[in-house]
């Protein structure tokens, strides 16, 4: 009501309820006109001090407006000052400034951390919300200028983003992403929830090749086959090696066929596949490095990570006699189905303590 003082308090939360740290706010009250009539700049978000304002006997009618700001972010509630107090108008003695969406962003810890300029960067944005429908910009920041930009559509909390060519010879470069909009909505501000530093992948030659990952699970037995793209000529000899588990899996040596291609309309750069049979051995993670040596002796490689999906065992086992009871001592005879030269363990026993199954190993 005009000629009282309005007097209120801020406890500033960050998205674990827990008070935020080492963040100022830019504090101001809005009259219906939306003039500033009131303002604190630079308060701490430790202080608990209360914040005091008399409006005069003229003040304007309305919906007034606490606001405040911090770190790109603007909250708010609304105050209605009238000349009387109404039935209709009960005092508020508490309000919660809050924000309107919990949105939390963080890029993928699988995603890498080094990029290698004039190739493709494959990243991702992974999202913790309230709401189901949000869209995220990410930028590429070289200094301070943006080199890239792309909206990303988080779907099941997460998306993936391409950047065709990182154009850029920075040591560091840096990641951004802003909430851009929820559930269709653009949202007022955009603010940014999430900060990557990504380092330059060091090359006395600035050489590069970049494995392109393997997107799906693969099976025993089927061909796998994965993109090279390399920043040099690529014209000669590769190696490439399949680990697993610390073990060699596959090394091989061979001169592949070899494509030019332009990225963006500004780098060339060349392009082979490379193909191998995955075997059962390399369950459930392997990695393949793919490598060459330049003529100073530099080593310029690459490795990626893939997964293979465990067979089932093909052991099948069934009772000759079709009872549940055997008596003490009673032979008991078993039909056994496995491949052939596979090493199969029997365990049989009871579940009562103290009494060891029986174990036997049989070589079909």
């Amino acid at each position: 009501m005009t000629g009282f003082v309005v007097e209120f308090w801020l406890l500033p939360l960050d998205h674990y309820l827990r008070i935020a740290e080492d963040v100022t706010m830019d504090v101001y009250i809005k009259n219906p006109k939306g003039t500033r009539v009131a303002l604190w700049d630079d308060v701490p978000s430790t202080s608990n001090t209360p914040f005091r304002f008399m409006l005069s006997e003229l003040a304007v009618v309305g919906e007034w407006s606490v606001e405040v700001a911090s770190e790109g972010v603007t909250f708010k509630t609304a105050v209605n000052v009238s000349n009387a107090r109404g039935s209709t108008d009960p005092p508020k003695r508490e309000q919660t400034i809050t924000e309107e969406h919990f949105v939390e962003l963080r890029f993928g810890h699988e995603m890498r951390h080094k990029y290698k300029p004039g190739l493709p960067f494959l990243g991702k944005v992974e999202a913790m919300s309230s709401e189901k429908n949000l869209r995220v910009r990410v930028k590429v920041f070289d200094n301070s200028t943006t080199i890239y930009s792309q909206d990303v559509e988080i779907i099941q909390g997460e998306g993936t983003f391409v950047v065709p060519a990182m154009l850029s010879d920075n040591e560091i470069i840096v990641l951004q992403a802003e909430l851009v909009s929820v559930e269709g909505k653009e949202i007022e501000g955009h603010y940014v929830l999430a900060k990557e530093f990504i380092q330059k992948w060091n090359s006395t030659s600035d050489c590069y090749l970049l494995v392109e990952g393997v997107e799906h699970t693969l099976t025993a037995n089927e061909e796998a086959e994965v993109v090279v793209l390399s920043s040099c000529p690529c014209n000669r000899y590769v190696n490439y090696v399949v680990t697993t588990e610390g073990h060699v899996a596959i090394w091989q040596k061979y001169k592949p066929v070899v494509h030019m291609t332009k990225i963006m309309d500004q780098v060339d750069i060349c392009r082979f596949n490379l193909t191998f049979n995955v075997d059962p051995v390399m369950a459930p993670t392997s990695h393949l490095l793919v490598y060459y040596t330049t003529e100073k002796g530099e080593t310029i490689n690459d490795v990626i990570s893939f997964n293979v999906k465990q067979t089932d065992p093909k052991v099948k086992i069934s009772l000759k006699d079709n009872k549940n009871n055997w008596y003490p001592e009673e032979l008991m005879e078993l039909n056994l189905m496995a491949e052939e030269n596979s090493l199969v363990c029997l365990i049989g026993g009871r579940g009562t303590e103290n009494i060891s199954p029986l174990r036997s190993v049989l070589q079909s």
